[in-house]
């Protein structure tokens, strides 16, 4: 077993990372917000990057990946701090999703965000069951999912800037579809 958890947990972490890997920098500071168990965290430092865990609470795993907690408004760091700012899964959790995409923005150079989106009512329904079961997030979640669409013009409207050839789509559970963007500042 990993130092860092579970293989369950360490599948998942690396199984995110390879969703993502053609959209990281080659070397550099990264900031993961919505850390969670930090798992994350883990692998990216095993690779070598300066990756910090940022969160609401403290869920990690074990002291080393502790996260810097913030209020889930600003991020407590100067502007440009980071090379590259994470945001996987973590978006829909919050209630005011842009607010956290700006202040992102705001700390790093470059966003890479994978979001759950849906395409119909049914898989939306499906969507946000699936994801309080798997989370047991029953009561608060505030489930703000959105389409592709949506989110392709919400970073618009916040002065984001889609990389070229950087969207990858996969479904999990024949169902669940999850995008990743690779996002600049476009301002």
């Amino acid at each position: 077993m990993h130092r860092f958890g579970s293989r369950l947990s360490l599948a998942w972490a690396r199984g995110k990372i390879a969703h993502i890997e053609h959209l990281l920098p080659d070397r550099g500071s990264i900031i993961d917000i919505g850390s969670g168990r930090g798992v994350v965290t883990a692998v990216l430092r095993d690779r070598g990057y300066a990756a910090t865990p940022l969160d609401v609470r403290d869920r990690s795993v074990e002291p080393a990946l502790a996260p810097v907690l913030y209020d889930g408004g600003a991020i407590p760091f100067p502007d440009r701090t980071f090379d590259c700012a994470l945001l996987l899964t973590v978006l829909h959790h919050t209630p005011e999703p842009d607010a956290v995409l700006r202040e992102a923005a705001r700390v790093a150079r470059r966003l890479i965000v994978i979001e759950d989106v849906y395409t119909n009512a049914v898989q939306k329904h499906l969507t946000f069951f699936t994801d309080s079961l798997f989370n047991l997030e029953f009561r608060g979640h505030p489930h703000s999912n959105r389409t592709d669409a949506e989110w392709r013009k919400a970073f618009v409207d916040l002065g984001l800037e889609l990389e070229a050839a950087t969207v990858r789509e996969r479904r999990v559970l024949l169902f669940y579809r999850q995008v990743a963007y690779g996002l600049i500042r476009s301002q």
